[in-house]
């Protein structure tokens, strides 16, 4: 079987572009967090919340501020457990959001179901993020038998993933043995 798929890199103006409107979304559109304790503690911090709508609205100091303790909290563990990285690193981390069945389609603003092709592009973002070490795909294919999914998986991140450490799911006991069937051929390879 032989797949040919083709999407170029990211530069680093590209991944700068999505980092601000990422942050723009957050602060003007939000995330829908129904938990009123969240949002309080939310609330605290800076962040808009629209209590009827279960909305939280955060400011990009907010994200930010967060991101930059979470860098040192991973730098603390890493340090403590691994002893890494080197100072003047930057933290290695894992992409995973789960198996979405849904995905957010920003180019035609709906909500759709996963595709192979999402699962594709999770790789090659993966690829291109040099500090994510693990990683497993973002969507399930909807194309796909759901028990298949997990063979499929791993067949794609031993194809095409560039980080030699991957999650993936185990869905049934007959994917399980062809999982371990197709690491032991990645072994002796």
């Amino acid at each position: 079987m032989s797949l040919a798929y083709n999407l170029k890199p990211f530069t680093k103006q590209n991944l700068e572009k999505i980092h601000q409107n990422s942050l723009k979304i957050l602060a003007e559109i939000g995330v829908k967090l129904p938990n009123k304790t969240i949002q309080d503690m939310f609330r605290s911090k800076g962040a808009k919340v629209d209590t009827a709508r279960n909305i939280v609205r955060m400011p990009p100091e907010l994200v930010e501020g967060a991101v930059q303790t979470q860098i040192a909290n991973n730098r603390k563990y890493y340090n403590k457990r691994r002893n890494y990285p080197l100072p003047g690193e930057h933290v290695r981390g894992w992409m995973s959001l789960g198996n979405l069945g849904m995905i957010a389609d920003y180019q035609s603003q709906t909500w759709r179901k996963g595709r192979l092709k999402d699962v594709l592009e999770s790789i090659v973002l993966a690829n291109q993020l040099p500090f994510i070490e693990r990683v497993t795909c973002f969507a399930e294919p909807q194309e796909l038998d759901r028990k298949l999914i997990d063979v499929v998986y791993f067949y794609l991140l031993s194809l095409f993933s560039a980080k030699r450490f991957f999650l993936v799911p185990v869905y049934s006991l007959q994917s399980a043995k062809c999982l371990i069937e197709m690491a032991e051929a990645i072994a002796d390879d």
